[in-house]
């Protein structure tokens, strides 16, 4: 079947071109290799650096690619984008950005549904008869998505959602729930399908209950999957972490054994400590003894090939969409340590070479916020401005060797930069350092030189989302860094003695850049607020002079914080206007003190976690609140 259709050009102009029928889901399959989740980011509500981790950078995909990775899977939050139940332009382009940098690497990448908050207004919906409002977000949310993607290639995938049922309190899954399940999966794929372009033959993913694998063969057999009108292009997807007092639990747990508390297992594989044995992992509670299927590559063979006999021999791919195993520090240290870190890289190798062996594709579920006291599953370096540099660096080395080494890749050694200038459909290419968006740099100044004309202003409407970049035909999206030599955005400025720059121009909103965009986003690089947000809350201080300077500003926030500072779960005040207030990242006024005397104290206790706005006086201070 042949499709004709509009494909923007190099230059620009709409071309007609005739897209065939993209390759089916098995053919995709086989070059996915092993991916990586960017875990913690795209999928947090309302703000993706909410939950500590920066901005998806293009360093962090060619890092992605370089440990050897061929798949990326973005989770990814939409309801909390919304406004009048419409998916804002400004997200859909936030998000395209982060596709765009994965698809310079030639990654195949998984875009999905994720849960939003607790389960979100999916995730916990699992019910024995259809939601009206449920399925018609899935319709909406979908349509908005796949035509904002129609005419992109077959590396990308759409995943309708992510662990349905995960969290729901009191289901118990029946035949019925799962027919119900699949009737939202048709909704996806029909919504997806009517769009047409690309999306007429793009591979779907459909994922198992829970994302659990034995839920899934006892409820969700082929038999009751919905409906394609192509043949061959759906997937399907389940995850894996087992077992879980292994790779999961944090704390021992009471189940009735009779020979007391179920403890966390900490020693895996060949590397087991005889004289613990019930920290080992495939301790049986209730035998007193170890399963040595528990704690070897015997566990995930046999539950992967349920896979491959139930959906992949009957024509659906599997994805695992998600694995990993947390690394238990400070709870171990010395030579225990030593222990756990050796059978874990055992543990990550075991779970990869049993994928591979039954067909699978497996993507390990990377959090970021590496070096945190417990629940760490960090594999490649996000947090520099918190853990040093560089951005990119591989944090567990050994684990991604052992992964690489199923699929004959060889020692991983950072070559450096390793995207392409592709042309990715839709899109304006990013340009090379030798490219006309290099910023132009004044011999008598240490400042790019920035036209008047170039600078951006964000967008004027009152309901914008203040932590987004704003984005609309007149207005840059800030994440997305510029080509067009009309529009320049400045960069830290490197001597004739430096290294080249590697990805000019630095993306936007970057705190390590080291600079701030020509646009009132300089105000708190990491969250983007525009303009608009900041003035609403009476914040003035952050605001372009006539003639903008971005460099002159860049250091304004550190400056401003002389008399408001945090003490814990307090904010204090200091001086004659030492009154407090509190705003969300909506311009909404939260909470607020009146000075007493020449001190104020607000006490943050009972907020929702997230990013507030304080103000005292003349005095700014952003609240991250965990």
């Amino acid at each position: 079947m042949k499709k004709l259709m509009f494909g923007a050009a190099l230059a620009g102009t709409l071309t007609t071109a005739a897209f065939a029928d993209l390759p089916t889901a098995a053919q995709v399959q086989k070059n996915m290799g092993m991916g990586y989740n960017i875990g913690n980011s795209m999928e947090v509500p309302n703000d993706p650096t909410g939950w500590g981790n920066p901005y998806p950078t293009q360093a962090l995909l060619d890092s992605i690619k370089a440990a050897g990775f061929n798949t990326v899977r973005i989770p990814c939050a939409w309801d909390s984008h919304t406004r009048n139940g419409a998916i804002t332009e400004t997200w859909l382009d936030s998000v395209k950005t982060v596709v765009d940098y994965a698809l310079r690497n030639e990654l195949y990448v998984v875009l999905n549904i994720h849960h939003e908050g607790e389960g979100g207004w999916f995730q916990t919906k699992m019910a024995t008869t259809k939601n009206t409002t449920v399925d018609n977000k899935m319709k909406t949310y979908w349509t908005q998505i796949a035509n904002k993607f129609k005419n992109y290639d077959e590396h990308l995938l759409f995943a309708g959602a992510n662990e349905p049922g995960e969290g729901q309190q009191g289901l118990t899954w029946t035949s019925q729930h799962a027919q119900v399940l699949m009737g939202y999966y048709q909704t996806f794929i029909d919504a997806v399908r009517a769009t047409g372009g690309n999306n007429a033959t793009r591979t779907l993913i459909i994922q198992g209950l829970q994302t659990d694998i034995d839920k899934s063969v006892e409820f969700a057999p082929t038999s009751i999957f919905p409906k394609d009108n192509v043949t061959g292009r759906l997937m399907f997807e389940v995850h894996f972490y087992g077992p879980y007092q292994y790779v999961l639990m944090t704390s021992s747990q009471n189940w009735g054994c009779p020979n007391g508390d179920i403890l966390v297992q900490y020693y895996y594989g060949d590397y087991q400590k005889p004289s613990d044995p019930k920290h080992n992992a495939g301790y049986n509670c209730w035998a007193n003894s170890i399963d040595k299927d528990q704690a070897s590559i015997g566990f995930p063979n046999a539950q992967f090939a349920k896979m491959k006999s139930n959906y992949v021999d009957k024509g659906y791919p599997v994805i695992i969409g998600e694995f990993g195993s947390l690394y238990r520090s400070p709870e171990l240290s010395g030579s225990d340590l030593e222990l756990h870190r050796k059978g874990r890289i055992q543990w990550h190798k075991d779970v990869v070479t049993a994928a591979k062996n039954y067909g699978l594709t497996p993507i390990v579920w990377d959090m970021g916020n590496e070096g945190a006291s417990y629940d760490n599953m960090a594999y490649i370096r996000r947090q520099t401005n918190k853990f040093g540099g560089p951005m990119g660096k591989v944090v567990e080395p050994e684990i991604i060797n052992a992964m690489r080494g199923v699929y004959g890749l060889g020692t991983y050694v950072n070559k450096g930069v390793t995207h392409t200038e592709r042309l990715i459909p839709g899109s304006t290419p990013i340009g090379n350092s030798s490219s006309s968006s290099t910023p132009a740099v004044s011999s008598s100044s240490s400042k790019p030189v920035v036209s008047s004309s170039s600078v951006q202003q964000p967008a004027s409407s009152s309901s914008v989302n203040p932590w987004q970049p704003q984005s609309s035909s007149s207005v840059v999206n800030p994440w997305q860094p510029q080509s067009s030599s009309s529009t320049i955005i400045p960069q830290p400025v490197v001597s004739s003695s430096s290294v080249e720059i590697d990805h000019p121009p630095c993306d936007a909103l970057i705190p390590e850049c080291g600079y701030t965009p020509p646009t009132c986003d300089a105000l708190i690089p990491e969250c983007g607020y525009s303009l608009e947000s900041l003035c609403a809350m009476g914040i003035t201080e952050y605001c372009m002079p006539t003639t903008p300077d971005p460099w002159a500003i860049a250091n304004a926030p550190a400056a401003i914080k002389a008399n408001l500072i945090r003490q814990g779960n307090l904010l204090v005040a200091q001086g004659n206007r030492a009154s407090i207030q509190l705003f969300d990242l909506n311009g909404n006024l939260i909470r607020k003190v009146s000075a007493t005397s020449n001190q104020a104290t607000l006490n943050l206790a009972g907020l929702d976690k997230g990013m507030y706005i304080a103000k005292s006086a003349g005095q700014t201070l952003k609240v991250n609140v965990k």
